[in-house]
């Protein structure tokens, strides 16, 4: 146990305070994910507990490293270790008041051997020392002066550094320090300014060649580096989850260059308590935001290790983080009135670029709306509606409806898809080779069967032509694709890469079998073709319809698709040779009705088509935005 202090007895060296547990375990159990920068905390705690409106941090060492020989002084001007607050820090026992823990100085011992306390009070000397031996006293003498230093009243030093080295550098230098020392005391140093109490935090270091990069410096904490808050109260009746009582928000919005800082945090026994409410995200860039939330319901509800909440039974944690949410968007959007500027335009982009998830993106937002996090959670609630409703094991009325709903939606997703496909043929340029517009339309050299629509819907964009090819899906096997490929190769012709002219044939049903079948043959000039190249299109075309048609002798019909860059000059000549032209929102789209024979004799209707890049982007973004149309406007009503 413990012995009772005796006045004017001698402190021996290497004695120290007896504790009545094992201190290693008690670390163990009551500060398992503790810093350095918690002993620095601890102290400075313990310094406002006693009354303390000066405190000096002083961080030294001669070391060749740090850990070597570090040591930490904290000196501050509070009452002292009187007998009462002796008989607290040599005890764990039940805390006093439900501010504190009991446990903190247990920190301590987990990073230095020694700690030498010297305590001035009434009149009296105490010192002793702290570590995790369990032998010692305290040493108690009378004096004269209790400020014999000038205005330290208890001095800690801390030496014989346990690890092998400093984790952080910031648990090392002062401006860092006092950003961390400032957050975490945010609250009492804010209520403090607000009763116009005065305090100073010093923090020095000085480490001599320990660690060359770490200079010699100096950093301070006065009233005048504390946020100057505004506040306002939320009475509990609105909260839905309580009666008597409110919370107080007190919360500072400030320009702040490029940099953009956001703490949301519970004050809980005078200690910031990060509360993650909104991300940085949520304000423009160039400002930082403070919003501290301050309750008697608060008090005491951190575990014994200030890292976790525990709220009473009593309140849902969903619902207070609600109505805090709520009030930090009341301030944001009475402060930075951009936000909602931007937040309109970011619905509107929702609108035109995923209708298929309208009425599903949070209604209800803090700050700025992040378009990822958005997009995720209104991607999974579709997701969860579908999967309710193809769940269900009865259809009533209102499952049917949700499946109407839903499966509006699933159309409209394949409709945007189409949309990104339309605007990704819109960028590809003059240079770029042919290759790329027909792995656009259908995958080229990979065998597909047509045996899921649903995933080949997303491979094969053959709408691109005309929606009547939507249902064509089937290409030939590789070996089988080879052997039509050099059936059909003309003479003299200019093979591309992989040995084949660069063509796309997409069958309605599997040629290798008996039944008839109707085939889509797409051929792409690249833009920079030249006019002879694009003359010779036209012979191409029927040359290989013949050919085809010999070799495919189930073919009943044949499309046949020449995409080129076709000027007024090139669609003239075209004319006058007897292409008919056809009505197009853009660009140019020759067509004729060519025959085919087949080997025995039979005649194949070949209808043949010369389409300029612009007619094939232009028509089918008018006949998508139809589709898209008639879909927003389903789905509003819906919502409405």
């Amino acid at each position: 146990m413990f012995q009772r202090p005796r006045p004017q007895s001698t402190l021996l060296d290497g004695e120290c305070l007896r504790m009545e547990i094992d201190i290693a375990f008690a670390a163990d159990q009551f500060v398992p994910r503790s810093a350095l920068r918690d002993v620095y905390l601890e102290a400075v705690a313990n310094a406002f507990d006693a009354d303390a409106s000066r405190i000096d941090i002083s961080i030294s060492s001669d070391g060749p490293a740090i850990s070597d020989s570090l040591e930490i002084t904290i000196a501050d001007n509070g009452g002292g270790f009187t007998d009462s607050r002796f008989d607290r820090f040599q005890k764990l026992q039940t805390p006093a008041d439900a501010y504190h823990k009991g446990v903190g100085r247990l920190v301590y011992p987990v990073y230095f051997d020694r700690v030498a306390v010297e305590s001035y009070y009434d009149n009296h000397r105490r010192s002793f020392l702290f570590s995790s031996s369990r032998n010692g006293t305290s040493d108690v003498d009378v004096v004269h002066d209790v400020t014999p230093s000038g205005w330290a009243r208890t001095t800690l030093t801390f030496t014989g550094f346990r690890k092998e080295r400093v984790q952080k550098k910031e648990h090392l230098e002062p401006e860092q320090l006092k950003d961390t020392i400032k957050e975490h005391f945010l609250p009492l140093l804010h209520n403090k300014r607000k009763a116009g109490a005065d305090f100073r935090i010093t923090i020095t270091t000085n480490v001599g060649d320990s660690e060359p990069d770490l200079l010699p410096s100096a950093a301070t904490i006065t009233p005048d580096d504390v946020p100057e808050f505004s506040e306002r109260a939320i009475p509990f009746p609105d909260l839905g989850l309580f009666q008597d009582d409110h919370v107080r928000m007190s919360y500072y919005i400030s320009p702040t260059g490029s940099r953009v800082r956001v703490l949301t945090a519970l004050s809980v026994d005078g200690r910031t308590h990060e509360y993650k409410l909104i991300d940085d995200g949520a304000i423009p860039a160039g400002y930082s935001a403070i919003f501290l939330f301050e309750s008697p319901v608060f008090v005491g509800r951190s575990d014994t290790s200030r890292q976790r909440l525990e709220l009473p039974e009593s309140i849902p944690e969903d619902a207070l983080k609600a109505v805090l949410r709520r009030e930090i968007g009341v301030v944001l959007a009475e402060e930075l009135p951009e936000i909602e500027e931007r937040n309109e335009e970011t619905r509107a982009y929702f609108e035109d670029r995923f209708p298929h998830l309208t009425g599903l993106f949070e209604a209800d937002t803090v700050g700025l709306i992040s378009r990822n996090e958005a997009l995720d959670a209104a991607q999974r609630r579709f997701f969860e509606e579908e999967k309710a409703v193809l769940g269900a094991e009865t259809v009533d009325e209102q499952t049917y409806e949700k499946c109407l709903e839903l499966s509006s939606r699933t159309l409209m997703e394949y409709i945007v898809y189409r949309e990104v496909t339309i605007r990704k043929l819109r960028t590809i340029g003059a240079t770029e080779p042919e290759a790329i517009i027909h792995n656009l339309i259908a995958p080229r050299f990979e065998t597909y069967k047509g045996a899921s629509l649903v995933e080949d819907v997303y491979r094969f964009n053959t709408w691109l032509l005309d929606d009547k090819f939507m249902s064509f899906r089937t290409t030939l096997s590789d070996e089988k694709l080879s052997d039509v490929i050099r059936a059909i190769t003309l003479d003299d012709e200019l093979i591309a890469e992989g040995g084949r002219p660069d063509i796309v044939m997409i069958f309605s049903a599997d040629p290798e079998r008996e039944e008839p079948v109707e085939v889509v043959v797409v051929e792409v000039k690249g833009r920079g073709a030249d006019d002879r190249e694009r003359s010779y299109v036209e012979y191409q075309l029927r040359q290989r319809a013949q050919k085809l048609a010999r070799y495919c002798d189930n073919i009943q019909q044949m499309w046949y698709f020449g995409i080129v860059a076709m000027d007024e000059e090139y669609a003239g000549i075209m004319r006058v040779g007897g292409w008919k032209p056809m009505f197009t929102k853009g660009g140019h789209v020759l067509y004729q009705e060519l025959m085919s024979e087949r080997g025995d004799g039979e005649r194949v209707p070949t209808p043949t088509y010369l389409l300029s890049y612009d007619a094939i982007i232009e028509n089918a973004a008018a006949r998508n935005q139809t589709f898209l149309e008639i879909l927003k406007r389903e789905m509003k009503r819906a919502q409405a």
